[in-house]
């Protein structure tokens, strides 16, 4: 994403979006972090990333987040889903695991913010509140949400399905 991003500088087609097609499960929170980050430091530099979400999962769901607003969008058959951390505890702290993890990502990504639940609802203009987001999560508990769910909580902008131009 870094080469493209200073590919489109260099040429001066810096109208021209950064295409972003996610079909993620998840992963850890420190891969996660530098591409957030990676995204972060696009945007910064005046481009637009334009995230397809055909499934986005734990940790994936902060990517199609993160995208530009407008340019946010899920497939109508798609599968998206956020949860807590399935490890409970981590020896030493008397937080979950999904707590220490949601703060070193917000932290990372906001300086002082607490949790990543911060970043989410941050990025759903103002559609998601804490409260709905600790009740649907608690407990370890995985919230499935619908294509339309998604745009109505605001991590997506819109439904539609990504043009792809055949190969020649």
């Amino acid at each position: 994403m870094r080469s493209q991003a200073a590919a489109l500088l260099k040429s001066g087609k810096t109208d021209q979006p950064i295409v972003l097609h996610l079909n993620c499960l998840g992963g850890d929170v420190l891969s996660g972090r530098k591409l957030l980050q990676t995204m972060d430091d696009i945007k910064k530099q005046g481009l637009t990333i334009e995230v397809y979400a055909d499934c986005a999962m734990s940790f994936a769901i902060l990517f199609l987040a993160n995208g530009s607003r407008g340019h946010r969008f899920v497939s109508p058959l798609g599968e998206y889903m956020i949860h807590e951390s399935r490890i409970p505890e981590i020896s030493g702290s008397s937080l979950p695991r999904y707590e220490l993890e949601f703060r070193a990502l917000a932290d990372y990504l906001r300086g002082n913010n607490s949790l990543v639940r911060d970043t989410i609802i941050a990025n759903s203009n103002g559609k998601l509140d804490a409260s709905t987001l600790k009740e649907k999560t608690h407990n370890g508990s995985d919230w499935y949400l619908t294509p339309q769910e998604v745009v109505q909580y605001g991590l997506a902008d819109d439904i539609r399905t990504p043009a792809i131009e055949p190969k020649a």
